[in-house]
């Protein structure tokens, strides 16, 4: 009741265990809650262009500057590490395939934890070089 009749509010979803809310997957299982990125383009069934090529016209620098920003997004919607880490680790696979420089995407990985030490303690990393090690790792595994 308290909103406007041209507002529907409708369920989504098949259950009352799992909700999507804004780019957030809420998952409830084993009496504890899980979040996961819900990303609409995932359903698509063509590709969907999402992040700059450093040749375009946009200046290169704001291409590792979205990356520090998503690692600082993804930080604050996935639960767990291992997603956390798959999730980066793929975007920077992305990037480094439209030619952006490993070295610097790992930089800038590094400069987000340093500036958000806060992922270190909810993930659990021991220092910032493991973090950066896992997240080399994640592609070799």
């Amino acid at each position: 009741d308290i909103f406007p009749h041209e507002l529907l509010l409708d369920r989504n979803g098949e259950d009352d265990h799992n909700a999507v809310y804004l780019d957030i997957r809420i998952q409830i299982c084993n009496n504890s809650v899980k979040t996961t990125l819900y990303n609409k383009t995932d359903e698509f069934n063509f590709p969907v262009v999402c992040f700059t090529f450093p040749d375009s016209c946009v200046p290169t620098r704001l291409g590792y500057q979205v990356f520090y920003g998503q690692v600082l997004r993804y930080s604050y919607i996935f639960t767990y590490k291992d997603e956390f880490i798959t999730q980066v680790h793929k975007l920077l696979s992305i990037l480094v395939a439209r030619g952006y420089k490993h070295h610097l995407l790992l930089l800038y990985f590094r400069k987000c934890l340093v500036k958000n030490i806060n992922i270190l303690y909810k993930y659990g990393f021991k220092d910032i070089g493991t973090a950066a090690e896992e997240l080399i790792q994640a592609g070799s595994g």
